[in-house]
Parts: structure tokens; sequence; C-alpha cells
């Protein structure tokens, strides 16, 4: 049997069980004349940083060193705790009837108890009819036992319900743990997986190549994929691949390396990727044929405006020369025919002498518009200078004046801006749209003809209204073609409102009109606002 004066090395070479304990002493106090307990304790219990009890059978503490003192274990008190077994619930036996028990045993046994929130095991040695406690405090180390354990089921819930996969190998490349999104993922169960080789989730060339690369980086250090990432190919357990990111990290254990893979699927975004290649693909082939089908188009155009700028140079010489022949001759004829016979012509043959002179003044004034119209053809004006409008709407005004007045007319003209084109085509734009106002009057009633102009949208708004017969909506786009009229019964020959909206778009603008039959028509053009810039 173990003695008092043995000290802590026999009673750490002995056997002993664990047994747990949650009640708090209980302090009978101490009755006088009955519990002055005279007990010597050897020197080393006083040296030492753990508390050192004598009690009895009957649990009643008879001696204490200094530390038991500090721990509330008071000479004349009784232990009365519940004690617990090794799955933590209460155990049959008391306090007590274990003490009695360890008095009669010749080894030393072990509990574990707790009391105020301190844990402590209690090392209970025989000592005849009294029993020795050696008490440690394990309060830390067990909150850092506990809060180790609750930080690795945290950790393996986190594993276990991460939605990527993510698979652990060691050193060897043996798979240590898998998630469930890794079986998901591979169509494996984890039994078929840990403690085999992660090769088994690679294809080849890799499965090849993956010893010599973990071998050359646990010898060199150089990494493959570990702390860098890279696309890799995975292997299904039904065969098939699939595109993954890979990342892999390392942990250094007392055990080894631990190595961890954090796999995301790149199927979907190959796929889309695939997809957005082969619509780039169609795209640019689109492209390419729109580009040739303008490049065709622009050819065509060009084609069209030097033919058109060809027939302008025929109509100026090789037309107007024979019509100018034409009238020279008729009136040659007129005179030798009133020379020869006199003045006396019959009705038919004044009217078909009018008829001749019409025709070819008509034909006349058709050369010269398609001459103006072929004149105002070409690109976008880029580089126009500042045009007053106010000043060309006086000049147009005062070469209609005489007319107006003649008429009983007028005009009303508003601020207009100063804008950035071609001075002689806006010119001309504003003389058509004027003249065309007048020409197009109502009978009942004198023309009266407004030009005004206004911001909006970022662009001048430039209006010419007039009060005349109108135009029926099913016109207003046709009246811009070449040739297009609205009305029968007018002197013209259909180009001026072409000529108008050509005028327009080459100063990057463009015109509409607005009318009903009888209220008038409302031609309404834009033109860029000129940039300022201040000094």
């Amino acid at each position: 049997m173990a003695t008092l004066e043995q000290g802590p090395k026999t009673v750490a070479a002995t056997s002993s069980r664990m047994v747990a304990t949650r009640v708090p002493m209980v302090d009978h106090g101490r009755m006088p004349g009955e519990n002055n307990i005279d007990i010597d304790l050897p020197p080393w219990t006083t040296a030492g940083p753990d508390p050192v009890v004598v009690v009895d059978t009957g649990g009643r503490i008879l001696a204490t060193n200094a530390v038991g003192a500090s721990w509330g274990l008071a000479v004349g008190n009784v232990l009365e705790p519940t004690v617990l077994g090794d799955d933590g619930e209460p155990d049959e036996r008391t306090f007590t009837e274990l003490v009695q028990a360890a008095a009669a045993d010749t080894e030393p046994r072990r509990l574990f108890t707790t009391e105020a929130g301190r844990f402590g095991w209690w090392t209970l040695i025989p000592d005849g009819d009294r029993v020795v406690l050696l008490a440690r405090d394990v309060t830390r180390e067990r909150e850092r036992i506990r809060g180790a354990t609750r930080s690795e089921d945290l950790l393996r819930a986190v594993l276990r319900t991460a939605v990527d996969p993510i698979v652990l190998i060691d050193e060897t490349g043996l798979v240590l743990e898998v998630n469930d999104a890794t079986e998901e993922l591979f169509g494996w169960p984890a039994s078929e997986l840990v403690g085999r080789n992660v090769t088994k989730l690679m294809p080849e060339p890799f499965r090849s190549e993956h010893a010599g690369y973990l071998e050359r980086y646990l010898t060199s250090g150089e990494p493959h994929i570990i702390g860098i990432g890279r696309d890799v190919t995975a292997l299904r357990a039904d065969g098939t691949t699939f595109p993954v990111a890979l990342a892999v990290s390392e942990v250094v254990t007392p055990n080894g390396r631990v190595f961890t893979g954090v796999l995301h699927d790149l199927t979907e975004r190959v796929e889309a990727e695939r997809r957005l290649t082969e619509a780039n693909d169609v795209l640019e082939s689109r492209v390419a044929e729109r580009t040739a089908e303008l490049r065709r188009s622009m050819a065509d155009l060009a084609r069209s405006n030097r033919d058109l700028e060809q027939f302008a140079y025929i109509a100026s010489h090789d037309l107007q020369t024979p019509l100018r022949n034409v009238r020279q001759g008729m009136d040659l004829l007129d005179e030798h025919l009133t020379n020869t016979i006199g003045t006396g012509f019959d009705d038919e043959a004044l009217e078909l002498k009018q008829l001749t002179s019409d025709a070819v003044g008509r034909m006349e004034r058709l050369i010269q518009a398609l001459l103006s119209y072929s004149r105002v053809q070409g690109p976008q004006i880029e580089d126009g200078t500042p045009v007053d409008l106010d000043a060309l709407a006086d000049l147009v005004v005062a070469r209609v004046r005489p007319t107006l007045d003649d008429l009983g007319g007028r005009i009303e003209l508003g601020a207009l801006p100063t804008v950035r084109g071609h001075a002689t085509m806006l010119e001309q734009l504003l003389q058509n749209l004027v003249e065309n106002a007048i020409k197009y009057r109502a009978d009942d009633r004198p023309p009266v003809i407004s030009i005004a102009g206004d911001e909006a949208d970022g662009t001048w708004r430039i209006a010419v209204a007039d009060n005349g017969v109108g135009i029926d909506a099913a016109h207003h786009e046709r009246v811009f073609e070449l040739f297009k009229r609205a009305h029968a019964g007018y002197d013209g020959v259909g180009i001026g409102l072409a000529l108008c909206q050509r005028i327009v778009e080459r100063h990057g603008g463009t015109i509409s009109v607005h009318s009903e039959p009888g209220d008038g028509a409302t031609f309404i053009f834009t033109l860029p606002i000129i940039e300022t810039h201040d000094a």
C-alpha cells in the first residue's frame, strides 16, 4: 500500500481509473475540541503547485496544504460530490463509497471532478484508515480540448456542406477525406476514394504525371499547381471527362503535410464560352458579309454619282444645245412664215406653235432642275462655314416680295440661328420652300408664310409654314421623291422638294412635312447646332 511519505513519484507510477464528479463540497465546519486534527504533511506537499488533501473514510478533510486551502478545501469540510462515470452520466456509487473502497485498495484510484467551474484530476491514495487526495487543476486543458473538438466538428461540417468538391490528400497522394460535393460530382462514394490515390480522379496524361509533380514539389519546393491554381481536366466514375478549376493549398501537421484541393466544375462556363465563340464567329461572318455588301453599295453609289455627274455634263452641253437649236429654229420658222404669208395664222397653227414652245420650255426647266439636283449630290458636309440664316431669309424675302405684293400676301420672319454649312445650298433650300408655299396657295385667301426657328433635342428646328391647299397624309413621304408631286395642274417638274431633302441630309439633318388638305403645310427641317468653345 502506498503511503503519504512515498511522494508523488510513487503515485504517478501506479495504474488508475478516471471518474468524474460535479457536486460541490459541503462545509460542516469544525467543532471545538473535536476537529483539531494534528497531521503533519511531508515537505513535498508544500512545495508543489497542486492541492494535497487527507480525508477519512467518511470524506471529512483531515489536512490540506496551502494550495488546497486556496481551493476552499478547509479542514473539517466533508466532500460529498456526485460521481460521474466514464460516459458522463451519474455513477451509482457515492463519493464516500469510492473513498472507502480506495482505503481498502492497495493501488491508487483517479477521479475527475468539477466544482464551482473548476475541473480537476483527483488521485486517491490509501493510507491506513485515511485516504490522501492529490489534485491537479485541468480547467484550461479541458476547455482547450472542448474548443478543439468544437473546431474540428465545425470544420467537418463546413467541409461536408461546401458547395464545391474538396479533396484532402497526404504526401503520397492518398485521399484522406472528401466531402459530399465530391461524391456527387465525380460519381464515386467516399468509401471508394478514401485511402486510394487521388489519380483515380484524373484522366491521362495527368494521371501519369501527377506523382512526378508531387515528388518534385516535396524535394524542390517548386509548385506546379499548389498555391497557384489552374484549369484541369477531371475524370468521373463513368469514364467521362469534364473541365474543373483546381486550387490546392498546403498545411503542415505533426503527422506530415496535407494538401487540400478545392475544385469548381467549369462545364457550364466552358459551354457558354463555346457558344459565345460560335456566336462571335457567326457575327464576324455576318459583319464581313455586310461590310462586303456595304463596300459594293458604296462602289455602286460612287458609280451612280459619277454617272449622275456625267449626265449633268451631258445635260448641260449635249441636251441644252439641241434645245437651243430647236428654239432658234422655231423663231426662224416663225419669222420666215410671217415674211412669206404674213401674220394671218389660223388658230390650229397658233396652238401648235404654243404647244411646241411650251414643250421646249418644260424640257429646259427639267434639265436645269436636274442640274441643280446633281450639284447637291455628295457626302455629308463636314467642313462648312458659319451661315447666318437670318441674312439668307432676308435675301429670299426680297426676291419674292414683288410676287407677294401682287397677291396681297406676306411673310412673317422669326429669329433664325447661325448654323454651319454651305451658304448657297441653304439659300436654295429656303428659296424652294418659300416658292413652294407661294405656288400651292389657296384660291380663296392671300398667302401667309412664316419662317421661325427654335432649339429642340440638341438641334435647330426651322419651320416654314403656309396657309395654302395642304397635302394629304398619304403623300407626306413621296413628295420628297424625284418627279413625285402631290397636286396636279401646277407648274413644275417634281424636283424641288427632293432637292430640299438632299440639301438637309448633306448638312446632317432631316426634313418632314405636317399638313392636312385645306389647312396649309408646315415643312420642318433640322440642322446641327454649332459647338462653341470659350476663349
